[in-house]
């Protein structure tokens, strides 16, 4: 009787210590995985502000492109020629006078 009392209770302590392994295996494996997924919050939110970055550099660019295709239908008009002949190269028509004010 005695013998099967301790092997009884052998069996309890042998229970117990491997539930206790199981345990700490769950808490290792649940701290592991919720370090992992701070990491990888804190990258995707770093991709995020790379993304916000990009769309902001894209933006930009088809504006760009935008002000380049308006410049671009009017290049064969006449008027437009002239803007930019007398704004940027400084040319004027014959015959005509320039007037610079001084007090400027």
């Amino acid at each position: 009787m005695t013998s099967s009392l301790n092997s009884q209770v052998n069996k309890k302590k042998k229970k117990k210590y491997r539930v206790d392994y199981v345990r700490v295996l769950l808490i290792v494996c649940l701290v592991y995985f919720s370090i992992t997924f701070v990491k990888q919050q804190f990258e995707i939110n770093e991709y995020n502000v790379k993304i916000d970055g990009i769309n902001q550099e894209i933006a930009n660019a088809e504006a760009k492109t935008n002000e380049l295709n308006e410049i671009k239908k009017n290049v064969d008009d006449p008027a437009f020629i002239e803007k930019i002949a007398r704004e940027e190269c400084g040319l004027v028509k014959p015959h005509e006078r320039i007037f610079i004010d001084v007090s400027k």
